[in-house]
């Protein structure tokens, strides 16, 4: 059974992305731009997002920032300046480039819950958001008498096991 956590609790489907302007001259640009690709890989590449997501970890003491491939702006990430705007601390990210994502992570005050950056001539300001991995812990607990699976206090499915299969935990 698939359950969708984001559409249980909305503070989860909060998210703080930054997009660049339509109105301004920077793009994300694709892998071999030189390339020839039908018109509906133009209309599906995301050219805009920058960072989906800004939030804090488990421990609260770093702030992850979490975005598609940097591509042709590499040079503005790597340059990049976190600012808490409640503290005024300026942190330049730790940067991960990966293979099909980037992900940045900065330590900043508990009391930073919005953050400014920019990149190129575009400025963002952005809402820290809370962590959420509690959502992750899917399966909370297990009733052995009604092999029930509840998460949150709330019953989400049904276990079924073996006689060879110990119930899950």
């Amino acid at each position: 059974m698939a359950i969708d956590i984001a559409q249980s609790d909305a503070t989860i489907a909060a998210s703080s992305p930054v997009l660049l302007s339509e109105a301004g001259s920077l793009r994300r640009l694709p892998l071999g731009p030189e390339l020839e690709r039908p018109q509906s890989f133009y209309e599906r590449f995301d050219d805009w997002a920058v960072f989906y997501d800004v939030f804090r970890d488990h421990s609260g003491k770093h702030v992850y920032l979490m975005g598609p491939m940097a591509l042709n702006l590499a040079p503005h990430i790597d340059g990049l300046v976190l600012e808490g705007v409640q503290t005024g601390t300026i942190v330049r990210p730790k940067i991960h480039h990966g293979v099909q994502a980037i992900i940045l992570r900065a330590v900043l005050p508990r009391a930073d819950t919005h953050v400014r950056l920019s990149i190129g001539d575009q400025r963002f300001e952005l809402a820290v958001q809370p962590n959420q991995s509690r959502c992750l812990l899917v399966i909370a607990s297990f009733s052995p008498s009604t092999r029930t699976i509840i998460s949150n206090g709330l019953p989400i499915g049904r276990a079924f096991t073996s006689r060879n299969m110990a119930p899950p935990l």
